[in-house]
């Protein structure tokens, strides 16, 4: 394999998946990215920001039933406006210049001439995508994220599979 820039290609693909992504939708910060996009309209987002905050929960087990409690975050179950408004949430997520988000899972790919390269690149990648997490009250699961690497030379190099702290 030969990158675009002539030398032997080392790369990586990253992999990240977000914790409970639906659930931890922020609503406030979701009104706020509504309103930054001048393409929704003022009534719009009032009544989203009211369908959004009117969810509430109760469990009703061999007959009783437990007071309800309103839900701080995240976005309606079974309904495809969630998927809508969850694409806007993650809209401003970093992802490189070859990363793609895929609803609640980021791939960000990295190719360089060599190791050391690949995995700097890569690390500064995600510590980008974890101050976006952090930012907009995200977290990512450790244990479903994983690290791909390729090599040119048609050997294996080594590449640290934890590099995503939590």
């Amino acid at each position: 394999m030969v990158s675009l820039l002539g030398y032997p290609a080392r790369s990586s693909l990253q992999c990240v998946d977000m914790t409970k992504a639906y659930d931890r939708v922020h609503k406030s910060i979701l009104c706020t990215k509504l309103v930054s996009t001048d393409r929704v309209s003022p009534v719009t987002i009032r009544w989203i920001h009211s369908w959004v905050s009117q969810q509430t929960l109760s469990v009703d087990m061999q007959g009783y039933a437990s007071s309800v409690h309103s839900i701080q975050n995240g976005l309606p179950r079974r309904s495809p406006l969630s998927i809508t408004l969850f694409q806007i949430f993650t809209a401003g997520i970093p992802v490189n210049e070859t990363g793609r988000l895929f609803m609640d899972d980021c791939a960000l790919f990295v190719e360089r001439e060599f190791v050391d390269q690949v995995q700097s690149k890569l690390q500064l990648a995600l510590v980008v995508v974890q101050y976006w997490g952090k930012k907009n009250h995200v977290s990512f699961n450790p244990a479903k994220c994983t690290v791909l690497p390729f090599s040119g030379t048609g050997s294996r190099y080594p590449c640290s599979r934890k590099i995503l702290r939590s």
